[in-house]
């Protein structure tokens, strides 16, 4: 009762956190709230089938990081010593990174702002990729090479 106690506090806290970081970002930049609260295609007045796609892709990349680290989450409870687990694990965090940079556009828009390029942030997840699909056993002996 006590675990679920905190996990709760902790939503909530963190949903003040957001609604009040939120606030604080509308003052600074003087914008109504509305840019914030209301759907895309509601405020520039487009079709809500723009970006359909896009948005569907978003939904898959949310709910295969879910899985992932809710089956993680499972192994680990259950005291699970295989090498799938960790690869739910960082598979799972992989894919939450190509979650909110597809859906915050980071390699389209935001890091380019940064001076950061999308050649940089594309090498980056393959570098990820190849790096996840080692077993752990090779991990460990190329870092005691």
């Amino acid at each position: 009762m006590k675990k679920s106690t905190i996990f709760v506090f902790w939503l909530y806290l963190l949903s003040v956190l957001g609604l009040t970081l939120t606030v604080i970002v509308c003052s600074i930049y003087d914008a109504p709230i509305v840019k914030f609260t209301r759907d895309p295609a509601s405020i520039a007045e487009i079709s809500p089938f723009h970006g359909l796609l896009s948005s569907i892709g978003v939904l898959l990349w949310c709910s295969t990081a879910v899985a992932a680290l809710f089956s993680y989450f499972l192994l680990r409870k259950s005291g699970d010593k295989s090498e799938f687990k960790g690869f739910l694990l960082t598979g799972g965090l992989l894919t939450s990174m190509l979650l909110v940079d597809d859906y915050f556009m980071f390699h389209d828009w935001i890091l380019p702002k940064l001076g950061i390029g999308e050649h940089a942030v594309f090498l980056f997840f393959a570098l990820s990729i190849v790096i996840d699909s080692f077993p752990r056993s090779d991990r460990q002996m190329a870092s005691s090479v």
